[in-house]
């Protein structure tokens, strides 16, 4: 089981980057144009997927949306803002087959999509939508994207299955940073596949019908969260963030 908290129900489950059409289309330049202006930031960075880490860490849009293994982190997202709102606490479940490790050939192949323009995405897409095929080949046109995957992963076979470019995955974080184990953080990686609710898959349900939890009282629960050591500068580390919740704690 997994959690992820909202501060309002009317939030669509979905990763930044799909929130806007503008976002989406411009996928790989937010991408290039921060390795290209911050490249120090990426020296230790040895695969795709810790840059798209790296980047959804310091606000940059991306395919990752964050959850985490922690009701209590999520509860706290879910209060600490739209305090005359309702929040919502999102329990998200997965089998064993929608779990992967940072290692997986599967996280490799998405976390190489933002490489590639809308339109190179768009040709992926159609490739792996066709009905009538079970893998994407060896050819020209997803050479690019192999290559991407080999750069990590040199003895990648050429072939491709098609459900790991277009099926979203839950992926274990590698807690190599103070923010991800504070928050005990995970991610859902998202493919090509990106319908109205294509997460609503994960939503955990029971007798077949969704389970929402609407959250009220946000100041109460804020507040009873800090007998937990839960706040804003528990799970947010960083020097600036800690000091921002001790000035507005003692204004």
């Amino acid at each position: 089981m997994f959690y992820r908290g909202h501060a309002n129900p009317n939030y669509f489950l979905r990763p930044s980057i799909m929130r806007t059409t503008s976002l989406q289309e411009n996928e790989s330049t937010l991408y290039n144009e921060l390795l290209i202006n911050c490249p120090e930031e990426f020296e230790k960075c040895h695969t795709h997927l810790e840059k798209l880490v790296k980047m959804q860490h310091y606000g940059l849009p991306t395919r990752l949306l964050d959850i985490t293994r922690n009701l209590l982190v999520a509860l706290f997202f879910a209060c600490e803002s739209q305090p005359e709102s309702y929040g919502e606490l999102i329990l998200i479940a997965a089998n064993h087959q929608e779990i992967k490790y940072p290692q997986s050939d599967t996280v490799s192949i998405l976390a190489s999509l933002p490489v590639f323009s809308a339109q190179k995405q768009s040709e992926f897409f159609s490739l792996a939508s066709n009905p009538h095929t079970s893998s994407l080949q060896f050819n020209a046109e997803i050479a690019r994207l192999i290559h991407e995957v080999r750069l990590e992963k040199p003895a990648f076979q050429p072939e491709i299955n098609k459900n790991d470019v277009l099926n979203s995955y839950i992926v274990y974080a590698l807690k190599n940073n103070n923010r991800i184990v504070k928050q005990d953080g995970a991610f859902i990686l998202c493919g090509l596949d990106n319908q109205y609710g294509f997460l609503e898959k994960f939503r955990y349900k029971q007798h077949n019908k969704k389970i929402v939890i609407l959250i009220d009282k946000k100041k109460k629960i804020i507040e009873q969260l800090e007998a937990f050591s839960i706040n804003r500068a528990s799970l947010f580390p960083e020097i600036e963030c800690v000091s921002e919740y001790l000035k507005n704690k003692y204004l």
